[in-house]
């Protein structure tokens, strides 16, 4: 973010295309609705200012790893929510590895918006028998903060 603008940002994870094609969607999207992004001081911002774009596409649109599949199980074992292996499921493993590697940079609370998807599954029932038979999942995905323990 080399622009002027220094509020909140929004981290997306593109399951499909690449970054730039959601940056220009959005500016099309902005510009066809007449709706010009401005800062505090009236400079102009840009869609790259205020969404960071993360690929998660992995192996491909609609095509899932073992690691995806894995961690969609563990999800829904741990936490009784169910992601999609096409769109929410990608998006999520994307925000998990992001967490993993970067974790200084997603301290404090993180929202992950799960968009829907469930239909994807039936596509995937097979894939998903193997993971299921792998024994239960490794408890990764009830984030705490690093700093929380800190806190008491």
């Amino acid at each position: 973010r080399d622009g002027g603008y220094r509020g909140p940002v929004v981290t997306s994870f593109a399951v499909c295309d690449d970054p730039r094609y959601f940056y220009d969607m959005a500016e099309s999207i902005c510009s066809g609705m007449g709706f010009v992004l401005h800062g505090k001081n009236g400079e102009r911002i840009s869609p790259q200012e205020l969404l960071k774009v993360e690929q998660a596409k992995g192996r491909g649109y609609a095509i899932s790893s073992d690691e995806e599949l894995r961690m969609m199980v563990e999800v829904a074992q741990e936490t009784g929510i169910v992601l999609d292996p096409v769109y929410s499921g990608k998006a999520y493993c994307g925000l998990v590895k992001q967490i993993e590697e970067n974790p200084e940079e997603w301290r404090g609370d993180v929202l992950f918006l799960h968009t829907g998807g469930m239909l994807g599954m039936y596509d995937k029932s097979d894939d998903l028998q193997g993971v299921l038979a792998e024994g239960p999942p490794r408890s990764r995905h009830l984030f705490q903060d690093p700093g929380a323990a800190d806190d008491e």
